[in-house]
């Protein structure tokens, strides 16, 4: 695509061939390939037939490239949501998924992890999961079908504390607390100290009893009681 002259050859896209571009990119979720060019050779084992029937793979490629949700100047100088740019077709995939599906009452709250390695402020990091570093989604999905029913993105823990949640709780360090801290709990901390870092109102803080104690809130600060 490097060599080649996009604007000689583009043409503006029409809503069908949209749907037709993001069906392609949901069957390429449920058949998942190594390349994205082999869902367009035909002369394979592996062959998706609907790709070549529905879009050549120039034009998948061509739509891809330059495919938007928002219009960036729109976006108000004040803004705090990380997902504003891809917030329409969200709430516009939840409202479907809502509509088109009626849910038995075995339901249930899971998290997943899409895999990511882009530049993203909220993108997390799982050493134990396949894919270590991506996006995380909370979802609800019918427990006899799999089916999500609502979902929502994972985009930092300033979403929840404007709604009024807060969270206090130990933490493993490796997922995500300060690399000084991190060394600071591999070395030799004597009993009964306490060392922190802070971020905004966000505290990660280390304590050392028979061993080191990690922990992380939003709703408390350094400050220490002695008790008997």
């Amino acid at each position: 695509m490097a060599s080649e002259n996009v604007g000689d050859i583009w043409q503006p896209v029409k809503v069908k061939e949209m749907a037709r571009y993001l069906g392609l990119c949901i069957l390429m979720g449920i058949n998942r390939l190594p390349t994205m060019r082999m869902y367009w050779q035909t002369t394979k084992l592996w062959h998706a037939r609907f790709f070549n029937m529905f879009m050549t793979t120039k034009r998948f490629q061509h739509i891809g490239q330059f495919f938007h949700t928002f219009n960036n100047n729109a976006v108000p100088l004040n803004n705090t949501d990380k997902l504003i740019k891809v917030r329409p077709v969200m709430d516009y995939l939840k409202q479907r998924f809502a509509e088109v599906y009626w849910p038995k009452k075995e339901l249930c709250l899971d998290e997943g992890t899409m895999a990511w390695r882009g530049r993203l402020s909220f993108k997390v990091y799982n050493p134990y999961k396949p894919d270590k570093y991506g996006v995380k989604l909370y979802m609800q999905a019918d427990s006899t079908t799999s089916y999500i029913y609502d979902f929502d993105v994972y985009s930092g823990i300033e979403k929840l504390r404007e709604l009024g949640v807060y969270i206090c709780g130990t933490i493993r360090l490796i997922r995500g607390a300060p690399k000084e801290l991190q060394d600071i709990a591999k070395g030799k901390l004597p009993v009964d100290t306490s060392v922190y870092r802070r971020k905004d109102n966000t505290f990660v803080l280390l304590w050392k009893d028979k061993r080191v104690v990690s922990m992380i809130t939003n709703v408390h600060n350094a400050d220490t009681q002695e008790v008997q």
